[in-house]
């Protein structure tokens, strides 16, 4: 009996320390998330510039085109930049322009189960810290999961989001 709770007390302590050990492995990442500041730019902050096309503003919530060619430009201080967009059904592909092509990537506002709610579309990470100018062109590209065509495509920005790590 005396053997059996010595193996049972040897069992317990190692899964504690299996425990104590993966709790301090990931503490670490809590701590660098912790470390990022995520500072919020509305969609009609004075540091975005709505221009070539045409865009409305929806319930001073959003703004939206269906216009291909409309850019929407925004300066931003930090490490990073995420758009905060609609994702939807109709959302096309637009191109993402970071200080003056240092930059460029393709976002898909799409989402074949998407109703236009507001959510991250696309977050860049990794610039230097300081002063940066993101453009972002409405395309007339668009996902190929979306069987609609072009006609119905809509872009909407919610706001974007500066990033200090």
């Amino acid at each position: 009996m005396e053997k059996r709770k010595t193996e049972n007390t040897k069992i317990f302590s190692l899964i504690l320390a299996c425990v104590c050990v993966l709790i301090f492995a990931f503490s670490g990442l809590s701590v660098e998330a912790a470390d990022e500041e995520r500072v919020s730019i509305a969609f009609d902050d004075s540091r975005v510039t709505y221009s070539e096309g045409h865009w409305n503003n929806y319930e001073d919530r959003q703004m939206y085109s269906n216009t291909v060619g409309s850019t929407v430009t925004v300066k931003f201080n930090g490490t990073g930049i995420a758009v905060i967009g609609g994702i939807a059904k109709n959302g096309p592909i637009a191109e993402v322009n970071i200080d003056d092509g240092a930059v460029v990537e393709d976002v898909d506002f799409f989402s074949a189960s998407g109703t236009g709610s507001a959510g991250t579309v696309y977050e860049k990470r990794g610039l230097e810290d300081g002063e940066h100018t993101m453009v972002l062109t409405f395309t007339d590209r668009y996902n190929p999961e979306y069987g609609g065509g072009f006609a119905h495509m809509q872009i909407a920005i919610f706001g974007f989001e500066e990033l200090h790590y």
